[in-house]
Order: C-alpha cells, then structure tokens, then sequence
C-alpha cells in the first residue's frame, strides 16, 4: 500500500510538471525544502517531526502572464501524510494613459490534495479585476474587486461564494510610504451569509539601496446573525479549519529586511503580535493571542541559486486548554531560478 501511494505520488507529479517543462520561454524555478519542528499540529498535546517539501514555480509572460506555483510535502516521511497543493493564475493587463496606470484582469485555480484525508481536500475558483493609478500624479491608489468560491470535497463542509471589493492609497510621506486600505465582503453559504470587514495600515520605508522597513496594523471582524458557520459547527477543535472559523482578529506586524551586496548575503526578520476572537461553539467562545517570530538568512551561490536556513517560532495563549501551545521549527531550503 505504501508503494503503490509512492508510485503514484511520483506519477501525479511528473504529470503536473510536464506543462511546466514545456514552457520554454519563461521563467522557471524549483525548490527543496526540509524542516524539523517541536509541533505538528498546533495543539497543546504535542507532537515533533520533519517535514520534506519540492516547490515548482513558473512565470510566463507574453500577451497575458501565466503563473504557477506548487507545493508538494511529506510529513515523517509517512505516505499517509502526502499534501499536493497546485496553483494556476492567469492575468492580463491593459496599461492606460498615464505613467504607471494600468488594469489587470485574473482568473485563478487552487487545489489542496490529500490521498489519505478527505476532510483536507478543497478547491477555489477566483476572478476578478484590479486598477492602479496615480491621483494627482502622486497617490497610487489601487481598487479591487473579486470573487472566490470554495469547495470542499467532503460533504461533510459545505462551500461557500465571497464577493468582496478592496482598495488602498499609498501616500509619500518623509523616509517612508503610508498605505491605509480597507476591504468590504460577504461569506455566503448556503442557508447563510456571513459579512465581513477589514481595515490595515501598513507602512513601507525603503530605508536604503539595502535595508527596509515595513509594518502595519490591521483588524478584521466578521459578523453572523445565529449559531455559527457550518465549517466550525462541523470541526470546531480542527487546527486546518482555524482561520474559517475566527470572528474578529486584530495584528501587528514588523519586519526587516538586509541586504550585503559583498557577500550576497540577505536577513529576514518579522515579528507578528495578534489577538483572535473565534465563533463560539455551543455557547463556549474562544478567544487566542500570542506572538510570532521568522528569522531568514539566505545566500546566492551564483545567479541562478541559492541556499537558506530558517527560524520560525510561535506562542499561542488560549481561553481554551486544548489550544494553549508553542511550535518551534528550523529548516533549510536550496532553490534554483531559471533552469534549463
């Protein structure tokens, strides 16, 4: 049995990759990827192991940009825990009159397979339409308007269709960008329509050819009428359910990043605080805060590769038991742009 998942997961594989070879004219990348973590799961009762990842990507401009990007992971090397995620996106743009000014239209096509879980199984379908222009030949301001829906392949978890429409100003300031925007939408189910909101302030300081800064705030709410929505109605303790189910989340985030032209070195640091209040369950609400810190260091072997090695940390503080837990993982990755 374990053979025979093997053997198909390599088949399913080179079958998702031969339109990707067949791109001659594009830019292609490929990545590989092995990490150690304290906790799988995200639960309090913990469970350590590895996880082994091959990432695909593709870029491909012509009259329209054609985009993949693939993950295809083991957990413990056990072929029960396969995860085969593929992402398709096709987009066109029409540039206007102005410097800058431009229209994109996109479809997109997401796909999370798992040969042993049914529950993990989904599909989005999404479309839509984004416009970046300059007011005043100064403020970018970027509207968007897009649709999703969401299917799930276990009848268990209904799908969903979320229209929302989101727009954001940059505005120029001394030494950085401020970049306040908001989001307006709607979770619909079958026999419910979930609204939504979001608001975020981010801030952007190109700081030097080599250093920047970014950081922003941001706060989202979700509302409902009765009872809860169906995904955690269904699966309220399920960890991969999680961000379906969260009711109103308010974040923090910084990050920096370092650049040493010498010795082709780059730093990553970011660091997120955040606080979630999810739907309650059955009348028992829940509601999480903690902090997360990624450190990154990468290193370009030649133009076309390069190396990295990772830190990823994570406290989570519940009003639920089950949930109070912390995950630590390291990890390194090599990657290759622009094979042939």
């Amino acid at each position: 049995m374990v053979r025979n998942k093997f053997t198909a997961l390599g088949g399913g594989v080179i079958f998702l990759l031969l339109p990707y070879l067949a791109f001659s004219n594009s830019v292609k990348g490929l990545s590989l990827s092995y990490s150690l973590s304290d906790n799988l799961y995200l639960l309090a009762e913990k469970e350590s192991g590895s996880l082994l990842a091959l990432d695909p990507f593709l870029n491909y401009s012509q009259s329209f940009d054609v985009e993949f990007k693939g993950n295809y992971s083991i957990i413990n090397f056990n072929a029960n825990n396969l995860f085969l995620e593929n992402k398709i996106s096709l987009q066109k743009h029409l540039y206007l009159p102005g410097v800058g000014n431009k229209n994109s239209s996109y479809i997109q096509f997401y796909n999370l397979f798992t040969p042993s879980f049914d529950l993990y199984r989904y599909t989005t379908l999404s479309a839509g339409d984004s416009v970046n222009f300059y007011l005043l030949n100064r403020f970018l301001c970027s509207p968007d308007f897009g649709i999703q829906y969401r299917y799930f392949a276990t009848d268990s978890i209904p799908g969903y269709l979320e229209p929302y429409v989101k727009s954001s100003l940059s505005i120029p300031l001394p030494y950085f960008f401020l970049i306040p925007g908001a989001e307006l939408g709607s979770k619909i189910y079958e026999n419910e329509t979930l609204p939504f909101y979001r608001i975020f302030f981010r801030f952007d300081s190109p700081l030097s050819v080599s250093l920047s800064l970014k950081a922003s705030i941001e706060y989202y709410h979700c509302a409902f009428s009765d009872g809860t929505p169906p995904i955690t109605l269904s699966y309220a303790d399920e960890p991969f359910f999680e961000e379906e189910s969260i009711n109103e989340q308010t974040s923090i985030i910084v990050a920096m990043k370092k650049w040493f032209q010498r010795e082709k070195i780059s730093t990553n640091i970011q660091c997120d605080v955040f606080k979630k209040q999810y739907f309650p369950i059955e009348g028992v609400p829940r509601s999480d805060s903690g902090a997360y810190l990624h450190l990154l260091l990468m290193k370009m072997l030649d133009p076309r590769s390069s190396i990295s090695v990772s830190f990823k940390s994570l406290l989570n503080y519940s009003t639920i038991d089950d949930f109070n837990y912390s995950k630590n993982s390291i990890g390194i990755q090599y990657s290759l742009i622009d094979w042939q």
